[in-house]
C-alpha cells in the first residue's frame, strides 16, 4: 500500500468517527502537529484561535442589548440547524450573559425594555435547553429550561422543556406537575396542547406502574424469605425505586446474590457448541443431542436431571417445527427464549413449579432466588420509550408464538395466560433481559430474563460483577469491599466508554439518564497539557468565548488553575479517537493522550486494547505484548480480560517466548478469571485446557 492509499484510508477512518467537519479538521491539525513534533508530550496549543480572547460583557443600552441578543440568537439558531450544538451553546450563553448584565443594572423605570429583554432571554434559554438535550447534557438542559421559565413564566415551551428534562432525570412527580401547569400556556401559536397531553398520559401511566411496583416490592420485602440466604436486602427507595442494600460488610470476591432464569436461550450461533440449559461449552464434556428436534444439546450433567429433560420435551415440538421450516437460515433466539418463558409462566400459574417444586435438582446445590410469574410482570418498563414500529413487531411476534403453540399443543395449552399478558412480557424482556457473556472469550453465548437480577441498579463505577454459574444462573460477586448500608450495583454497559457515550447508550436501551457517582463527578480525568503544568480540568474550568467558525473554534475553553486556556473540544476529540482502527493515527496520538489524560482515566483501557488488536492483526507481536502489559500495569479492574489473555498468549507464542513468560501470563489470567467467577466454575477447566492447547501450539 502506497502513502497516498494509506492517507486515504486514514481519512476514511476519521470521517467515520466524526460527523462534524470542524472536528475532522481539528483532528487532522492534531495529527499534523504530532507528525512534526519531536517532543514526547506534543501540545494542542497550536490550535488555539488566533487573537481569541475571553468574551466580556459591557454596559449597553436596552436597544443595544436587544440587538446583541438577537444577533447571538440568530447565530445560535443557524448552528443548531446544522447540528453544530457546541457553537449554538456558546452563542446562546453569550446572549444570556449580556441579558443578565443589563437586567442587573437596569433602571426601575425601564419596565417595557426589561419585559422585552426577559421574554427574549426566555426564548434563548429554551433554545439552549433544547441544544443541550441534543447533546444528552440533561441536568444542564433542566437548568436552562428553569431559567427560561424564570425569565418568562408564560413561556409554554419553557415549561415543556422543564418537564422533558425532569422525565429523563426520573422525576415523574415533578414532571406531572410541570406539564399540568404548562397546559395553561398552550395556545394556537406554540401548538403545545397535543404534545403536553401526550406527555401527561405517558407520565401518568409510569406513575401508576411505579405505584403498582412499589406495592409488589413492599409485599416481597415482607414475605419473601429467599433474600435471607444472601448478604443483601431488597429495599424500596421513593426516588429510585427498588434496590439492593448490603446487610453487612461484604468482602471483595464474596457472592452477593444468585438468580435462577425465568427463561433463557442460546443465540443461534452457539446452539451446536453449548449446552442448552447451563450454557457450558460442550467441547470439554460429554453431551447428548436431541434426535427429534436437532436443535438442543445437553451436557451430561444437565441430561441427567429429569426436570431439565422434561422441560426440553415441552419445547421440543416447537423447536422441531422451527427446524423443519428453515430456522437454520434465520435468527430464532428471541422466539425460543419466549417459548421457554411462556412454558415456565404456565407452569408457575398452574402451581406446577415454584421455589420448592418443579425446578432442576442441580439448582439446589447452592442458594438461589426463584422468581414467580408475578415477579416477572412487575419488572420496570417504560413503554412510552418504545416506538410504534417496535410495538407492532411485539404484537406480530406474540400472535405468531400463540398461534404456533396452540397449533402444536392444543388451544388450551397456554391457559391461564391471556394474550395481553403475553404482549406485556415483551417490554419486560426488552428492558430487563441480560446477555450471557462467556468470560473466557468475552463473546455473547445466550440471553435470559432473571427478574431479581434486574433489581441491581446500574453504576458506571459498580461494586459487583456478574456471570453465569455452572447451572446457567446469574450470579453477582463483589469486586471490592461493600460497606453495610451501601447499595449493591452492577453495570449494564461497557464502562470504559466516555461518559457521554455511556449515558446515550443507557438512555437508548434502558430509558434512564445515568446519575451515578462517576457520571455526576466533576472530575473529568483530564489535565492541562502545558508542559510543566498538568493541572486537573473539570466542569468548573469551562469558559465561554466568542466562537470563531473560520478557525474551527466553537467558543468552549478550559482554563486551568494556573490560568492556561485550552480548547475544550480537543479533549472530546481525543476521547472519540480512542477506538479508531488505525495504527498510524493511534501512534501519532499516543503521546497526546498521555499529556491530556490523567493517569487513572479509564479511556486508557480502550486505547491500549485497540492498539494491541491492531498490532496483532499486522503481525507486530512484540508491540501487542507491550500494549497489554501497559494496560495491566495501569488498571486493577480489567473489563477486557479474556480478549487480552488470548491476544497476549498468542502473541507470545508467535514470538517463541520462553515457557516461564507464558506461565506468568497464564497465572495473571487465571487470577483475574477466578476473581470474576469464583472457585469451582467450569470455565476454569476450559481455561486450563485451552491454555494447554495454546501453549503447545507451534508458530507456523
Amino acid at each position: 500500500m502506497n502513502n497516498q492509499q494509506q492517507q486515504q484510508m486514514q481519512q476514511e477512518d476519521i470521517d467515520q468517527s466524526f460527523k462534524e467537519q470542524y472536528k475532522r479538521d481539528l483532528l487532522n491539525q492534531l495529527l499534523n502537529n504530532a507528525r512534526g513534533t519531536t517532543s514526547s508530550s506534543p501540545s494542542s496549543s497550536g490550535l488555539q484561535p488566533v487573537n481569541s480572547t475571553p468574551s466580556t460583557t459591557c454596559t449597553m443600552t436596552a436597544t443595544e442589548t436587544i440587538d446583541y441578543m438577537n444577533r447571538m440568537k440568530t447565530l445560535g439558531n443557524q448552528y443548531f440547524s446544522k447540528s453544530l450544538y457546541s457553537f449554538a451553546y456558546s452563542y446562546y450563553c453569550l446572549a444570556l450573559k449580556q441579558s443578565d448584565v443589563y437586567l442587573a443594572g437596569a433602571p426601575a423605570t425601564a419596565m417595557t425594555e426589561i419585559e422585552e429583554i426577559k421574554k427574549l432571554a426566555s426564548v434563548i434559554a429554551c433554545n439552549l435547553s433544547l441544544s443541550l438535550s441534543k447533546e444528552h447534557r440533561i441536568p444542564e438542559s433542566l437548568t436552562y429550561a428553569n431559567k427560561s421559565v424564570e425569565y418568562d413564566g408564560t413561556n409554554g415551551k419553557g415549561h415543556y422543556r422543564v418537564a422533558y428534562a425532569q422525565q429523563l432525570m426520573g422525576h415523574d412527580t415533578d414532571a406531572f406537575a410541570t406539564l399540568t401547569n404548562a397546559l395553561a400556556y398552550a395556545n394556537d401559536i406554540n401548538k403545545l396542547e397535543g404534545s403536553l397531553k401526550k406527555e401527561l398520559k405517558a407520565v401518568e401511566q409510569r406513575r401508576r406502574k411505579n405505584e403498582d411496583n412499589r406495592r409488589h416490592t413492599l409485599a416481597r420485602i415482607k414475605n419473601d424469605k429467599q433474600f435471607d440466604q444472601f448478604p443483601v436486602a431488597l429495599v424500596w427507595d421513593e426516588q429510585l425505586g427498588r434496590k439492593m442494600i448490603a446487610k453487612r460488610d461484604i468482602a471483595k470476591g464474596e457472592l452477593v446474590v444468585r438468580v435462577a432464569p425465568f427463561g433463557s436461550a442460546l443465540i443461534d450461533e452457539t446452539m451446536s457448541t453449548h449446552c442448552s440449559s447451563c450454557f457450558r461449552y460442550v467441547q470439554y464434556c460429554k453431551y447428548t443431542s436431541c434426535p427429534k428436534c436437532k436443535m438442543c444439546i445437553l451436557c451430561d450433567q444437565c441430561d441427567s436431571d429429569s426436570v431439565i429433560t422434561d422441560e426440553h420435551r415441552e419445547e421440543c415440538d416447537v423447536l422441531q417445527y422451527l427446524k423443519d421450516h428453515g430456522a437454520e437460515h434465520g435468527q430464532t433466539r428471541d422466539f425460543r427464549m419466549m417459548t421457554r418463558v411462556l412454558i415456565r409462566a404456565v407452569a408457575d400459574l398452574n402451581k406446577k413449579v415454584g421455589k420448592d417444586t418443579g425446578l432442576p435438582k442441580l439448582w439446589r446445590s447452592e442458594p438461589f432466588i426463584y422468581d414467580s410469574f408475578d415477579d416477572l410482570m412487575h419488572l420496570a418498563t417504560d413503554e412510552s420509550a418504545i416506538d410504534e414500529e417496535q410495538m407492532q413487531a411485539f404484537k406480530v411476534s406474540a400472535e405468531s408464538i400463540i398461534t404456533l403453540i396452540q397449533y402444536l399443543k392444543g388451544p388450551h395449552y397456554l391457559l391461564p395466560l391471556t394474550k395481553q399478558q403475553i404482549m406485556d412480557i415483551y417490554p419486560k424482556i426488552l428492558f430487563n433481559a441480560h446477555e450471557y457473556i462467556e468470560p473466557l472469550n468475552h463473546k455473547e453465548v445466550a440471553r435470559g430474563i432473571y427478574p431479581t437480577a434486574a433489581y441491581l441498579n446500574h453504576s458506571c463505577d459498580p461494586n459487583c460483577i456478574w456471570y453465569n454459574d455452572n447451572n446457567g444462573m446469574m450470579a453477582f460477586r463483589s469486586n471490592r469491599l461493600i460497606k453495610a448500608g451501601e447499595e449493591a450495583t452492577t453495570t449494564y454497559i461497557d464502562i470504559a466508554r466516555p461518559s457521554i457515550e455511556r449515558r446515550v447508550s443507557l438512555m437508548k436501551h434502558y430509558s434512564f439518564y445515568c446519575q451515578c457517582s462517576r457520571c455526576d463527578s466533576h472530575q473529568l480525568a483530564w489535565r492541562c497539557d502545558v508542559v510543566g503544568c498538568g493541572q486537573p480540568l473539570d466542569n468548573s474550568c469551562l469558559r465561554i468565548w466568542e466562537p470563531q467558525p473560520k478557525n474551527n473554534f466553537d467558543g468552549l475553553v478550559y482554563e486551568c488553575a494556573n490560568g492556561h486556556t485550552r480548547m475544550a473540544t480537543i479533549y472530546n476529540i481525543l476521547e472519540q479517537c480512542a477506538t479508531i482502527p488505525s495504527i498510524a493515527i493511534q501512534e501519532r496520538l499516543i503521546n497526546m493522550y498521555k499529556s491530556h489524560l490523567m493517569d487513572h482515566n479509564t479511556l486508557y483501557l480502550r486505547i491500549w486494547k485497540n492498539l494491541a488488536e491492531l498490532y496483532f492483526d499486522e503481525g507486530n507481536y512484540q508491540q501487542t505484548v507491550d500494549c497489554i502489559e501497559t494496560l495491566w500495569k495501569q488498571n486493577d479492574a480489567i473489563p477486557y480480560v479474556a480478549d487480552c489473555m488470548a491476544l497476549m498468549s498468542m502473541a507470545l507464542i508467535n514470538l517463541n517466548a520462553p515457557a516461564n513468560k507464558l506461565s506468568i501470563v497464564k497465572e495473571k489470567c487465571r487470577e483475574i478469571l477466578q476473581h470474576q467467577v469464583g472457585p469451582g466454575h467450569h470455565i476454569m477447566n476450559e481455561f486450563e485446557e485451552l491454555y494447554r492447547v495454546s501453549s503447545s501450539t507451534t508458530k507456523h
